[in-house]
Parts: structure tokens; sequence; C-alpha cells
């Protein structure tokens, strides 16, 4: 039998009720307030912190994937991995995007 991938173990949890984790506020207090974000992105974020704080089964390094539609608005996603990493300590990192972009979704401090 082959292992599930992590999403659908992410989205059985969800079904059952048993994953209930929620976002660190401060991500969501740094973004643009003019951002509205979909249940679909906090779903991902919410993911994303569970794994890289209390996945049992996680391995370091991490390299995680978003797979998402064209139009989904990965880099509000992006903006807030970075926010919730630099919280964590982390100060380098690569994007192959315009970085202005993300920095746009971001409060101006």
């Amino acid at each position: 039998m082959t292992e599930q991938t992590l999403v659908l173990q992410f989205d059985t949890l969800e079904d059952w009720g048993m994953f209930t984790y929620e976002p660190k506020s401060y991500v969501f207090e740094n973004l643009n307030p003019n951002l509205k974000l979909r249940p679909y992105q906090e779903r991902a974020i919410a993911r994303f912190e569970y794994y890289m704080n209390g996945y049992p089964k996680k391995k370091a390094p991490a390299h995680l994937q978003f797979h998402m539609a064209t139009g989904s608005d990965k880099t509000v996603l992006m903006a807030t991995n970075i926010l919730y990493l630099y919280q964590m300590d982390y100060r380098n990192f690569i994007n192959f995007s315009n970085f202005t972009n993300i920095i746009r979704r971001l409060n101006k401090r």
C-alpha cells in the first residue's frame, strides 16, 4: 500500500474534526488590511504552521510545495509563510518572483 500524501492526511484529519490548528495572530495582523484571505488560504496557512511546528513526522530540512491553481494568490501565502518563519528566527529567503508583490501584501511599518 502506498503512503498517503500530506494533503490527503490533513484532509482526512479535517473530515474527522481532528485538525483544529489556528494560525498565529501576528501573521494576520501584519497582512495588508485590504486583503481578505479565502478559506483555502487560511487552511494552507494553518497546515504550513502545523507542519513546521507540530507535525510528528516532519522531515528536516522541510521542503514543501503549494500546489494551487493560477490566480489563487499564492503570493499572499508566501508572504504569510515568510512572516511566520521570520518569527522563528529564519532570516534568509529565496523567492523566485517579483518581491515587491510580497511587500505590498504586508503592512508598511
